[in-house]
C-alpha cells in the first residue's frame, strides 16, 4: 500500500520493503509501525517480520520459532530456580566454629570445656530467642554474656562453651553435634570438633 511509516519510523533511514540491509540494527520499530497501520485498515498483522525465506516463500507465519521456544524453556527454568530457592530459605541460619588458637579447658569439676564462636543470621521480621543444645553427648552449653536473642533481620555473633564430662571425652578429637533452637523448634543441627586431651 506504500504507506511510508516503514520507511518515516526506520532510525537509519533505510527502506526495509527492499529487503534485510547492512545499516538495520534490528530495533523493530518498523515492525511495530507496519503492524499498527494493519491494524488500523483490517489487514492481517506480519507484513513486516523475523522470518525464514521458506515460510515467506510458502506464505506461512512461525509465531514460535526454535528460538522463542527455548527462550521461553530457559526462562521457564530460571523462574522455577528462583521460587524454589525461596521456597527453601530457612528463617534462621547458623554458624558455628570453635575458637581458632585455643585448646580444651580443664574445670575445677573435673569436666572439660571448648569454646565456639556463633553467628545466627535471623531472616524474619519479629525477635527470636535462641539456645543451644548437645546433641550426641552428655553435656551442656553455657553461652556467655545476655540472654540470647537474634533481634528481627538481624545478625547475633557470640560465644559459648560446650562442657563435656570427662567420661564423654574418649580421645584428643571428639565429634560433637550442636542443636540450634529457636524457641522449642529445632532450626539446625551443626557437626563440630571437641578437643580433649590426649
Amino acid at each position: 500500500m506504500d504507506c511510508y511509516q516503514c520507511v518515516d519510523v526506520c532510525p537509519t533511514g533505510i527502506d526495509v520493503r527492499d529487503g534485510t540491509q547492512l545499516e538495520c540494527i534490528n530495533c523493530t520499530a518498523c515492525i511495530d509501525e507496519c503492524n499498527s497501520v494493519m491494524e488500523w485498515i483490517g489487514k492481517p498483522k506480519g507484513l513486516i517480520r523475523f522470518d525464514s525465506e521458506k515460510n515467506i516463500a510458502e506464505g506461512k507465519k512461525n509465531n514460535w520459532p526454535v528460538r522463542k521456544i527455548a527462550y521461553t524453556i530457559v526462562l521457564t527454568a530460571l523462574i522455577g530456580i528462583v521460587i524454589g530457592l525461596f521456597a527453601s530459605r530457612t528463617d534462621l541460619e547458623a554458624i558455628i566454629l570453635r575458637t581458632p588458637g585455643l585448646m580444651f579447658q580443664q574445670q575445677d569439676n573435673g569436666k572439660i570445656s571448648n569454646m565456639y564462636n556463633f553467628k545466627v543470621v535471623n531472616k524474619t521480621t519479629k525477635e527470636v530467642a535462641i539456645h543451644f543444645k548437645i546433641m550426641n553427648h552428655e553435656g551442656e552449653v553455657k553461652v556467655i554474656g545476655e540472654n540470647l536473642k537474634a533481634d528481627a533481620s538481624s545478625i547475633k555473633e557470640g560465644v559459648f562453651f560446650a562442657i563435656l564430662p570427662k567420661s564423654e571425652v574418649k580421645g584428643d578429637k571428639v565429634p560433637i553435634s550442636i542443636g540450634v533452637y529457636a524457641g522449642q523448634k529445632l532450626i539446625e543441627e551443626v557437626e563440630l570438633t571437641f578437643v580433649g586431651p590426649n
